[in-house]
């Protein structure tokens, strides 16, 4: 089961938050998992794998207001979201039914603190399914397009060089290797889907900036990323050379990695707040 949750947390006070908040939100969700299922935990902690759930950084709506330096004002009593993801079946399991109804009532993270922990409604970025449904509503859908949204800054690591722009290659790239590593084996994509993606995809449209964020804790300090968005449309079958034989089912496929970017996240450090995307089917963002 594939899962998308977003929390509400209430700020005690009012208070400036400053760097980025995705380092502490991750051990705070692993804590949680380890109250339950301590085996679990340390399996989502191994270091050199993928990981599978994203966790974002505090998410203020458009009432914070941002300084010169990436601060944020928050206001006491007004709401602020956490966003979870899992792709992992055990794990969507334990947090609907431990973790989710057992919330703990107060929250720290770095020294802010929140109470009156609850599960969002519903907006557009919340949602759970399975790999088969994301294949059977990708199959439902039409267009050789999709428009992803980049919520938080994304970023990626390639030939040992951190990248900041969200390039065909580098996006689609990203999401083959998290569904073949977390989909059902029989459901796996090509191995050559990365070269088509480099060879018969184009941006045709997008609105970008960079964005850099301070973690502060940790070795890595630091990372900038790109947020906006970006439409992809596929080239005629044509213009594909020696990718062409692939190009009559791309579209479905590329409707499903668009619908699976909900949960996957793409680029790097998607556990720690960066990443965070979704299939923009309307034109609500996931800070209105």
């Amino acid at each position: 089961m594939l899962l998308s949750l977003l929390l509400t947390l209430t700020p005690i006070k009012s208070d400036i938050l400053r760097g980025f908040y995705g380092r502490e939100a991750q051990a705070w969700l692993l804590g949680q998992v380890a109250q339950y299922d301590a085996d679990l935990a340390e399996d989502l902690h191994r270091p050199n794998t993928r990981r599978p759930y994203t966790v974002s950084t505090l998410i203020v709506n458009d009432a914070g207001r941002r300084g010169p330096d990436g601060e944020i004002a928050i206001v006491r009593g007004n709401e602020v979201q956490l966003r979870i993801t899992s792709l992992d079946t055990s794990l969507s399991e334990l947090l609907l039914a431990k973790i989710v109804p057992n919330l703990p009532q107060h929250l720290r993270l770095k020294w802010t603190e929140f109470c009156e922990l609850r599960l969002s409604e519903e907006n557009g970025w919340d949602d759970q399914t399975t790999f088969e449904e994301l294949i059977e509503d990708a199959s439902a859908q039409k267009g050789e397009s999709v428009t992803l949204e980049f919520s938080s800054p994304t970023a990626f690591r390639f030939e040992q060089v951190d990248q900041t722009l969200p390039t065909p290659e580098l996006v689609w790239k990203s999401l083959y290797q998290r569904w073949n590593s977390f989909a059902p084996e029989r459901l796996h994509l090509d191995p050559l889907w990365p070269d088509f993606a480099r060879r018969c995809l184009v941006v045709s449209d997008f609105s970008l900036r960079s964005m850099k964020v301070a973690f502060q804790n940790g070795q890595k300090g630091a990372a900038t990323g790109a947020t906006g968005r970006a439409t992809y449309r596929l080239l005629p079958e044509k213009h594909c050379g020696e990718f062409a034989a692939f190009r009559p089912g791309a579209a479905n496929v590329l409707r499903t990695l668009a619908g699976f970017a909900l949960y996957a996240g793409v680029g790097h450090h998607t556990t720690i707040g960066l990443g965070q995307t979704r299939w923009l089917r309307s034109s609500r963002s996931l800070q209105d």
